[in-house]
């Protein structure tokens, strides 16, 4: 079963939305997790967004350093507990750049064996998860991909600088 939850928090600019991804939408589980090293899968993603950015209109994002590295972070928290969650306002508050005013997130866990394809698939079918990847008002991004067992977890963070 899937479950998509989108959160505003209008008081800090914070656009969130969450997938839990279950036996709809992955893939069978005799497949395994993508075969790919993570930071392929992650530069795979990074192309992939701003692909979807430019077919419709919207300039691409750049790759942000410390988003990047707290993405990770928590692509990785995400694999030890086993399950899918966003980072906490504190957590996103303290894993972003000086000088930012609005960001995003998303996170998936998939068993797919295309995990960028998959992920994809499912955030442009969702309409909360399409308007973080499509928001013309954000400005760098920042992935983090974590695997554990058959799963490979991924978190697609936004930020908007001032």
């Amino acid at each position: 079963m899937t479950f998509v939850r989108p959160v505003l928090n209008l008081p800090l600019a914070i656009l969130v939305t969450l997938v839990l991804v279950g036996s709809v939408f992955t893939a069978s589980p005799a497949e395994a997790a993508d075969s790919r090293h993570h930071t392929d899968i992650r530069d795979r993603m990074y192309y992939q967004v701003n692909r979807e950015r430019g077919r419709h209109g919207v300039r691409k994002l750049k790759v942000n350093a410390k988003t990047q590295q707290y993405a990770r972070k928590h692509a990785l928290r995400m694999a030890n507990q086993r399950r899918v969650f966003h980072a906490s306002a504190k957590q996103l508050r303290g894993g972003t750049p000086a000088n930012t005013c609005a960001w995003a997130e998303n996170v998936v866990r998939t068993s797919a064996s295309n995990a960028v394809r998959h992920s994809m698939d499912m955030f442009m079918a969702s309409s909360g998860h399409r308007a973080n990847i499509l928001n013309g008002r954000l400005t760098h991004m920042g992935f983090g991909v974590a695997k554990k067992g058959k799963y490979t977890y991924i978190v697609q963070r936004f930020i908007r600088r001032c």
